[in-house]
Protein backbone atom coordinates (compact mmCIF):
# COMPACT_ATOMS: atom_id res chain seq x y z
CA UNK A 1 0.00 0.00 0.00
CA UNK A 2 2.95 2.71 1.14
CA UNK A 3 4.52 2.06 -2.41
CA UNK A 4 0.96 3.10 -3.94
CA UNK A 5 0.61 5.58 -2.27
CA UNK A 6 3.95 7.07 -3.01
CA UNK A 7 2.88 7.70 -6.56
CA UNK A 8 0.03 10.50 -6.67
CA UNK A 9 2.14 12.72 -8.64
CA UNK A 10 2.29 10.42 -11.75
CA UNK A 11 -0.10 11.85 -13.75
CA UNK A 12 0.03 15.34 -12.46
CA UNK A 13 2.54 17.82 -11.03
CA UNK A 14 0.09 20.15 -9.31
CA UNK A 15 -1.51 18.74 -5.88
CA UNK A 16 -5.08 17.32 -6.19
CA UNK A 17 -7.73 18.69 -4.35
CA UNK A 18 -8.56 15.58 -2.76
CA UNK A 19 -8.66 11.89 -2.99
CA UNK A 20 -11.97 9.61 -3.87
CA UNK A 21 -12.21 6.19 -3.05
CA UNK A 22 -14.46 4.43 -6.01
CA UNK A 23 -15.30 1.02 -4.79
CA UNK A 24 -17.29 -1.40 -6.72
CA UNK A 25 -18.02 -5.14 -7.06
CA UNK A 26 -17.02 -5.61 -10.56
CA UNK A 27 -14.14 -7.44 -11.71
CA UNK A 28 -11.01 -5.45 -12.97
CA UNK A 29 -10.34 -5.36 -16.01
CA UNK A 30 -14.33 -5.42 -17.17
CA UNK A 31 -16.41 -4.54 -19.75
CA UNK A 32 -19.39 -4.47 -18.15
CA UNK A 33 -21.66 -1.52 -17.38
CA UNK A 34 -20.92 -1.35 -13.69
CA UNK A 35 -17.02 -1.28 -14.12
CA UNK A 36 -17.56 1.37 -17.51
CA UNK A 37 -19.75 3.63 -15.50
CA UNK A 38 -17.11 4.03 -12.66
CA UNK A 39 -14.63 4.70 -15.39
CA UNK A 40 -16.74 7.36 -16.85
CA UNK A 41 -17.40 8.92 -13.89
CA UNK A 42 -13.96 8.80 -12.57
CA UNK A 43 -12.62 10.73 -15.87
CA UNK A 44 -15.00 13.58 -14.93
CA UNK A 45 -13.44 13.46 -11.10
CA UNK A 46 -9.81 13.25 -12.57
CA UNK A 47 -10.77 16.34 -15.01
CA UNK A 48 -11.75 18.14 -12.22
CA UNK A 49 -8.62 17.81 -10.27
CA UNK A 50 -9.43 14.62 -8.02
CA UNK A 51 -7.30 11.80 -7.44
CA UNK A 52 -9.37 8.38 -8.11
CA UNK A 53 -8.55 5.47 -6.53
CA UNK A 54 -11.05 2.38 -8.41
CA UNK A 55 -11.40 -0.59 -6.35
CA UNK A 56 -13.40 -3.63 -7.53
CA UNK A 57 -13.17 -7.17 -6.95
CA UNK A 58 -10.91 -10.52 -7.78
CA UNK A 59 -11.15 -14.26 -7.49
CA UNK A 60 -8.82 -17.10 -8.09
CA UNK A 61 -5.52 -15.84 -5.72
CA UNK A 62 -4.94 -15.77 -1.61
CA UNK A 63 -3.60 -11.55 -1.72
CA UNK A 64 -6.14 -9.76 -0.25
CA UNK A 65 -5.63 -6.75 -2.08
CA UNK A 66 -3.85 -6.60 -5.59
CA UNK A 67 -2.78 -3.36 -7.35
CA UNK A 68 -4.36 -3.55 -11.01
CA UNK A 69 -3.58 -1.78 -14.20
CA UNK A 70 -6.59 -1.60 -15.59
CA UNK A 71 -7.38 2.15 -16.25
CA UNK A 72 -3.69 3.19 -15.68
CA UNK A 73 -3.82 4.89 -19.33
CA UNK A 74 -6.66 7.16 -17.77
CA UNK A 75 -4.77 8.06 -14.97
CA UNK A 76 -6.47 6.22 -12.12
CA UNK A 77 -5.19 3.96 -9.14
CA UNK A 78 -7.10 0.50 -9.88
CA UNK A 79 -7.07 -1.87 -6.95
CA UNK A 80 -8.96 -4.98 -6.15
CA UNK A 81 -9.98 -6.90 -3.41
CA UNK A 82 -9.78 -10.51 -2.88
CA UNK A 83 -14.10 -12.37 -2.67
CA UNK A 84 -12.65 -15.99 -2.46
CA UNK A 85 -13.60 -18.92 -4.35
CA UNK A 86 -15.43 -20.94 -1.54
CA UNK A 87 -18.88 -20.57 0.17
CA UNK A 88 -17.63 -19.45 3.18
CA UNK A 89 -14.68 -16.67 2.15
CA UNK A 90 -17.29 -14.99 -0.39
CA UNK A 91 -19.97 -14.53 2.32
CA UNK A 92 -16.80 -13.29 4.71
CA UNK A 93 -16.25 -10.99 1.97
CA UNK A 94 -19.82 -9.91 1.93
CA UNK A 95 -20.10 -9.25 5.64
CA UNK A 96 -16.66 -8.04 6.57
CA UNK A 97 -15.09 -4.64 5.00
CA UNK A 98 -11.73 -4.93 5.95
CA UNK A 99 -9.40 -5.06 3.42
CA UNK A 100 -11.71 -1.81 2.11
CA UNK A 101 -10.95 -0.12 5.18
CA UNK A 102 -7.04 -0.84 5.21
CA UNK A 103 -7.64 0.91 1.52
CA UNK A 104 -9.09 3.81 2.71
CA UNK A 105 -6.36 4.32 5.44
CA UNK A 106 -4.05 5.07 2.81
CA UNK A 107 -2.09 8.47 3.46
CA UNK A 108 -3.57 10.63 0.43
CA UNK A 109 -5.15 13.86 1.26
CA UNK A 110 -8.50 14.75 1.77
CA UNK A 111 -10.18 11.53 1.52
CA UNK A 112 -13.70 10.65 0.27
CA UNK A 113 -15.92 7.13 -0.58
CA UNK A 114 -17.93 6.46 -3.04
CA UNK A 115 -19.89 3.20 -3.02
CA UNK A 116 -21.33 1.84 -6.23
CA UNK A 117 -24.17 -0.89 -4.99
CA UNK A 118 -22.14 -2.38 -2.52
CA UNK A 119 -23.32 -5.00 -0.36
CA UNK A 120 -25.16 -3.41 2.78
CA UNK A 121 -23.14 -4.99 5.57
CA UNK A 122 -19.33 -3.80 4.25
CA UNK A 123 -21.09 -0.77 2.84
CA UNK A 124 -22.30 0.06 6.83
CA UNK A 125 -19.04 -0.54 8.17
CA UNK A 126 -16.98 1.96 5.40
CA UNK A 127 -20.06 4.89 6.68
CA UNK A 128 -19.33 3.89 10.41
CA UNK A 129 -15.87 4.55 9.40
CA UNK A 130 -16.20 7.92 7.77
CA UNK A 131 -18.67 8.94 10.04
CA UNK A 132 -15.94 8.68 12.85
CA UNK A 133 -13.19 10.07 10.66
CA UNK A 134 -15.35 13.09 9.15
CA UNK A 135 -14.59 11.42 5.52
CA UNK A 136 -17.33 12.56 2.94
CA UNK A 137 -19.73 9.22 1.94
CA UNK A 138 -21.63 8.47 -0.91
CA UNK A 139 -23.20 5.76 -2.44
CA UNK A 140 -23.71 5.59 -6.39
CA UNK A 141 -27.22 4.27 -6.60
CA UNK A 142 -28.51 2.83 -10.01
CA UNK A 143 -30.54 -0.49 -9.34
CA UNK A 144 -32.68 -1.42 -7.34
CA UNK A 145 -33.31 -4.92 -7.49
CA UNK A 146 -36.77 -7.02 -7.81
CA UNK A 147 -37.33 -10.60 -7.33
CA UNK A 148 -36.06 -12.41 -10.04
CA UNK A 149 -36.78 -16.05 -8.78
CA UNK A 150 -37.62 -17.90 -5.65
CA UNK A 151 -33.81 -18.97 -4.30
CA UNK A 152 -32.74 -18.08 -1.18
CA UNK A 153 -29.82 -16.15 -2.66
CA UNK A 154 -32.62 -13.92 -4.21
CA UNK A 155 -34.35 -13.29 -0.97
CA UNK A 156 -30.90 -12.80 0.45
CA UNK A 157 -30.29 -10.57 -2.02
CA UNK A 158 -33.88 -8.20 -1.81
CA UNK A 159 -33.15 -8.24 2.17
CA UNK A 160 -29.29 -6.72 1.43
CA UNK A 161 -30.90 -4.00 -0.97
CA UNK A 162 -33.84 -3.11 1.42
CA UNK A 163 -31.05 -2.85 4.55
CA UNK A 164 -28.65 -0.41 2.01
CA UNK A 165 -31.85 1.47 -0.54
CA UNK A 166 -34.12 2.06 2.77
CA UNK A 167 -31.22 3.18 5.59
CA UNK A 168 -27.82 3.12 4.87
CA UNK A 169 -27.82 5.64 1.84
CA UNK A 170 -29.74 8.06 3.86
CA UNK A 171 -27.20 8.36 6.47
CA UNK A 172 -24.87 9.24 3.90
CA UNK A 173 -23.06 12.54 3.49
CA UNK A 174 -24.22 12.80 -0.33
CA UNK A 175 -25.98 10.56 -3.30
CA UNK A 176 -25.39 9.66 -7.30
CA UNK A 177 -28.73 8.56 -8.44
CA UNK A 178 -29.31 7.64 -12.19
CA UNK A 179 -32.86 8.24 -12.48
CA UNK A 180 -35.56 10.35 -11.66
CA UNK A 181 -37.19 7.15 -9.58
CA UNK A 182 -34.00 7.36 -6.96
CA UNK A 183 -33.60 11.09 -6.80
CA UNK A 184 -37.55 11.32 -6.24
CA UNK A 185 -36.60 8.56 -3.63
CA UNK A 186 -34.42 10.54 -2.00
CA UNK A 187 -35.31 14.56 -2.06
CA UNK A 188 -36.30 14.37 1.43
CA UNK A 189 -32.79 13.36 2.45
CA UNK A 190 -31.37 17.15 2.32
CA UNK A 191 -28.00 15.95 0.63
CA UNK A 192 -25.96 16.97 -2.36
CA UNK A 193 -27.39 14.45 -4.67
CA UNK A 194 -27.00 14.55 -8.12
CA UNK A 195 -28.89 12.62 -11.16
CA UNK A 196 -26.10 11.10 -13.64
CA UNK A 197 -27.34 8.46 -16.38
CA UNK A 198 -25.34 6.49 -18.35
CA UNK A 199 -22.11 8.05 -19.34
CA UNK A 200 -19.43 7.32 -22.18
CA UNK A 201 -16.25 9.00 -23.29
CA UNK A 202 -17.78 9.96 -27.11
CA UNK A 203 -14.04 9.19 -28.62
CA UNK A 204 -14.10 5.84 -27.78
CA UNK A 205 -17.21 4.97 -30.07
CA UNK A 206 -16.72 6.80 -33.25
CA UNK A 207 -19.77 7.11 -35.89
CA UNK A 208 -22.24 5.55 -36.89
CA UNK A 209 -22.61 3.43 -40.72
CA UNK A 210 -25.83 4.63 -42.95
CA UNK A 211 -27.06 1.40 -44.63
CA UNK A 212 -28.12 2.17 -48.16
CA UNK A 213 -30.37 -0.59 -48.77
CA UNK A 214 -31.22 -3.91 -47.40
CA UNK A 215 -33.69 -4.88 -44.88
CA UNK A 216 -33.54 -2.89 -41.96
CA UNK A 217 -31.17 -3.75 -39.60
CA UNK A 218 -31.59 -4.37 -35.54
CA UNK A 219 -29.79 -5.15 -33.14
CA UNK A 220 -30.48 -5.90 -29.15
CA UNK A 221 -27.77 -5.95 -27.09
CA UNK A 222 -27.24 -7.41 -23.28
CA UNK A 223 -28.41 -9.53 -20.47
CA UNK A 224 -32.18 -9.47 -20.91
CA UNK A 225 -32.79 -11.85 -17.95
CA UNK A 226 -31.27 -14.04 -14.86
CA UNK A 227 -28.92 -16.97 -16.72
CA UNK A 228 -28.74 -18.48 -13.87
CA UNK A 229 -32.74 -19.59 -13.57
CA UNK A 230 -33.51 -22.42 -16.21
CA UNK A 231 -37.14 -20.79 -16.80
CA UNK A 232 -37.13 -16.83 -15.51
CA UNK A 233 -40.56 -15.32 -15.16
CA UNK A 234 -41.44 -12.90 -17.97
CA UNK A 235 -42.09 -10.32 -15.03
CA UNK A 236 -38.78 -10.24 -13.85
CA UNK A 237 -37.38 -10.12 -16.78
CA UNK A 238 -35.37 -6.66 -17.72
CA UNK A 239 -35.92 -6.37 -21.37
CA UNK A 240 -38.66 -8.01 -23.23
CA UNK A 241 -36.52 -9.93 -26.09
CA UNK A 242 -39.12 -12.33 -26.33
CA UNK A 243 -41.67 -9.14 -27.46
CA UNK A 244 -39.11 -7.97 -29.53
CA UNK A 245 -39.12 -11.44 -31.39
CA UNK A 246 -42.76 -11.97 -31.54
CA UNK A 247 -42.99 -8.79 -33.03
CA UNK A 248 -40.56 -9.31 -35.35
CA UNK A 249 -42.08 -13.06 -36.43
CA UNK A 250 -45.24 -10.66 -37.55
CA UNK A 251 -43.43 -8.16 -39.76
CA UNK A 252 -41.56 -10.57 -41.36
CA UNK A 253 -44.81 -13.06 -41.98
CA UNK A 254 -44.51 -12.15 -45.98
CA UNK A 255 -40.91 -11.21 -46.44
CA UNK A 256 -37.82 -10.30 -44.75
CA UNK A 257 -38.60 -5.99 -43.53
CA UNK A 258 -36.05 -6.41 -40.49
CA UNK A 259 -33.14 -8.65 -39.16
CA UNK A 260 -31.80 -9.03 -35.88
CA UNK A 261 -28.92 -9.66 -34.75
CA UNK A 262 -29.03 -10.14 -30.35
CA UNK A 263 -25.38 -9.88 -28.63
CA UNK A 264 -25.67 -10.66 -25.06
CA UNK A 265 -27.59 -13.91 -25.22
CA UNK A 266 -27.01 -16.90 -27.33
CA UNK A 267 -29.80 -19.44 -28.98
CA UNK A 268 -29.41 -21.86 -26.22
CA UNK A 269 -30.01 -19.85 -23.65
CA UNK A 270 -32.71 -17.91 -25.30
CA UNK A 271 -34.65 -21.12 -26.32
CA UNK A 272 -33.92 -22.60 -22.19
CA UNK A 273 -35.40 -19.33 -21.25
CA UNK A 274 -38.85 -19.42 -23.12
CA UNK A 275 -38.74 -23.35 -23.42
CA UNK A 276 -39.17 -23.37 -26.59
CA UNK A 277 -37.57 -26.29 -29.03
CA UNK A 278 -35.05 -25.87 -31.50
CA UNK A 279 -36.53 -27.96 -34.23
CA UNK A 280 -39.28 -25.20 -34.32
CA UNK A 281 -37.34 -22.24 -33.96
CA UNK A 282 -35.57 -21.81 -37.29
CA UNK A 283 -35.64 -17.87 -38.10
CA UNK A 284 -33.61 -16.99 -40.84
CA UNK A 285 -33.58 -13.09 -39.92
CA UNK A 286 -32.83 -14.08 -36.63
CA UNK A 287 -29.08 -14.40 -35.31
CA UNK A 288 -27.35 -14.82 -32.04
CA UNK A 289 -24.05 -14.00 -30.98
CA UNK A 290 -23.81 -14.70 -27.35
CA UNK A 291 -21.65 -12.83 -25.29
CA UNK A 292 -18.80 -10.35 -27.05
CA UNK A 293 -16.52 -7.37 -26.28
CA UNK A 294 -17.90 -4.41 -25.53
CA UNK A 295 -15.72 -3.25 -28.50
CA UNK A 296 -17.12 -5.83 -30.84
CA UNK A 297 -20.69 -4.61 -29.02
CA UNK A 298 -20.45 -0.67 -30.26
CA UNK A 299 -18.90 -2.12 -33.66
CA UNK A 300 -22.14 -4.11 -34.23
CA UNK A 301 -24.17 -1.25 -32.91
CA UNK A 302 -22.78 1.56 -35.59
CA UNK A 303 -23.39 -0.85 -38.53
CA UNK A 304 -27.04 -1.27 -36.95
CA UNK A 305 -29.80 1.03 -38.52
CA UNK A 306 -31.33 0.91 -34.81
CA UNK A 307 -31.14 -0.74 -31.91
CA UNK A 308 -34.01 -2.23 -29.93
CA UNK A 309 -35.39 -2.91 -26.46
CA UNK A 310 -38.60 -3.04 -24.09
CA UNK A 311 -38.94 -2.88 -20.70
CA UNK A 312 -41.52 -3.23 -19.03
CA UNK A 313 -42.42 -0.54 -16.01
CA UNK A 314 -41.26 -2.29 -12.81
CA UNK A 315 -39.13 -1.29 -10.12
CA UNK A 316 -35.61 -2.04 -11.14
CA UNK A 317 -36.42 -0.76 -14.15
CA UNK A 318 -37.59 2.78 -13.33
CA UNK A 319 -34.86 2.73 -10.47
CA UNK A 320 -31.93 1.76 -13.26
CA UNK A 321 -31.26 4.26 -16.62
CA UNK A 322 -30.99 1.65 -19.70
CA UNK A 323 -27.17 1.62 -20.20
CA UNK A 324 -28.11 0.59 -24.12
CA UNK A 325 -29.96 4.07 -24.90
CA UNK A 326 -27.26 5.89 -24.21
CA UNK A 327 -24.74 3.52 -25.49
CA UNK A 328 -26.89 3.27 -28.83
CA UNK A 329 -26.91 7.19 -29.44
CA UNK A 330 -23.31 7.74 -28.77
CA UNK A 331 -22.29 5.32 -31.12
CA UNK A 332 -24.58 7.39 -33.71
CA UNK A 333 -27.31 4.61 -33.90
CA UNK A 334 -31.19 5.83 -32.91
CA UNK A 335 -33.29 3.39 -30.89
CA UNK A 336 -36.83 1.64 -31.10
CA UNK A 337 -38.07 1.58 -27.53
CA UNK A 338 -41.30 2.22 -24.79
CA UNK A 339 -41.63 5.24 -23.40
CA UNK A 340 -39.79 5.15 -20.18
CA UNK A 341 -39.99 7.96 -17.09
CA UNK A 342 -36.04 7.53 -17.04
CA UNK A 343 -35.88 8.38 -20.17
CA UNK A 344 -38.52 11.74 -20.29
CA UNK A 345 -35.96 13.94 -20.53
CA UNK A 346 -33.59 12.54 -23.02
CA UNK A 347 -35.78 10.43 -25.65
CA UNK A 348 -36.44 12.97 -29.03
CA UNK A 349 -38.76 10.97 -30.89
CA UNK A 350 -37.99 10.67 -34.16
CA UNK A 351 -34.64 12.18 -33.80
CA UNK A 352 -32.84 9.94 -31.99
CA UNK A 353 -35.26 7.45 -31.14
CA UNK A 354 -38.42 5.62 -31.75
CA UNK A 355 -41.19 5.83 -29.14
CA UNK A 356 -43.63 2.40 -29.62
CA UNK A 357 -45.87 0.62 -27.05
CA UNK A 358 -45.17 -2.65 -27.53
CA UNK A 359 -48.35 -4.09 -26.33
CA UNK A 360 -50.04 -2.79 -29.28
CA UNK A 361 -48.49 -5.49 -31.62
CA UNK A 362 -50.04 -4.07 -34.83
CA UNK A 363 -49.34 -0.94 -34.46
CA UNK A 364 -45.30 -2.04 -33.73
CA UNK A 365 -45.31 -4.17 -36.88
CA UNK A 366 -46.53 -1.22 -39.24
CA UNK A 367 -43.95 1.20 -37.29
CA UNK A 368 -41.25 -1.06 -38.02
CA UNK A 369 -42.29 -1.80 -41.89
CA UNK A 370 -42.71 1.80 -42.57
CA UNK A 371 -38.74 2.28 -41.38
CA UNK A 372 -37.65 -0.36 -43.39
CA UNK A 373 -38.80 1.77 -46.42
CA UNK A 374 -37.30 5.31 -44.92
CA UNK A 375 -33.91 5.36 -45.73
CA UNK A 376 -33.65 9.12 -45.66
CA UNK A 377 -34.90 9.04 -42.53
CA UNK A 378 -33.01 7.17 -41.21
CA UNK A 379 -29.85 9.02 -42.46
CA UNK A 380 -31.50 12.04 -40.76
CA UNK A 381 -31.54 10.27 -37.23
CA UNK A 382 -28.06 8.55 -37.65
CA UNK A 383 -26.88 11.90 -38.18
CA UNK A 384 -28.85 13.48 -34.94
CA UNK A 385 -27.27 10.69 -32.91
CA UNK A 386 -23.89 11.31 -34.56
CA UNK A 387 -23.58 15.21 -33.46
CA UNK A 388 -25.43 14.44 -30.07
CA UNK A 389 -23.14 14.56 -27.02
CA UNK A 390 -25.79 14.38 -24.11
CA UNK A 391 -24.07 10.94 -22.57
CA UNK A 392 -20.91 12.10 -23.40
CA UNK A 393 -18.97 12.61 -19.96
CA UNK A 394 -17.53 16.18 -21.01
CA UNK A 395 -20.84 17.56 -20.94
CA UNK A 396 -21.40 16.53 -16.87
CA UNK A 397 -18.41 18.52 -15.73
CA UNK A 398 -20.37 21.81 -14.46
CA UNK A 399 -23.05 20.41 -12.50
CA UNK A 400 -20.63 17.18 -10.93
CA UNK A 401 -18.48 20.15 -9.67
CA UNK A 402 -21.52 21.61 -8.53
CA UNK A 403 -21.99 18.23 -6.36
CA UNK A 404 -18.80 17.47 -5.42
CA UNK A 405 -18.04 21.00 -3.93
CA UNK A 406 -21.60 20.64 -1.72
CA UNK A 407 -21.02 16.93 -0.96
CA UNK A 408 -16.96 17.73 -0.40
CA UNK A 409 -17.61 20.42 2.47
CA UNK A 410 -20.85 19.22 4.14
CA UNK A 411 -20.17 17.45 7.25
CA UNK A 412 -20.72 13.71 7.36
CA UNK A 413 -24.13 12.58 9.10
CA UNK A 414 -24.17 11.70 12.58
Amino acid sequence: MTELANTHGRWSGSRFKGTIYYFGAFTLPGGNASSQRVRQNAKLFRDLGYRVVIVGVHEGTDRRIERRGSFAQDGFHTLSVAVGTGWVTRATSRLLAMSLLRIVQMHFESPAVICYNYASAPQAQLQIYCWLKGIPFAPDVTEWYGPSGSSVSDTLRMIDTTIRMRLLNKLASGIVTTSPYLTNFYANSDKPQIELPTLIDREETGTGVVNESGPLKLIFFGNPFNFRLKRPDPAHMKERIDTIVDILVEVNHERIYATLDVLGVDRDQYLSAFNIEGDDFDLPWLKFWGQVPRKQVFEATKQSDFSIFFREKTRPNLAGFPSKFAESITCGTPVITNPMPNLDAYAEHGLNCVLVNPKDKAACVETIRRLAGQRELIGTMKAHCTATTTFDYRRWAKPVDVFLQGWLSKEPTQ
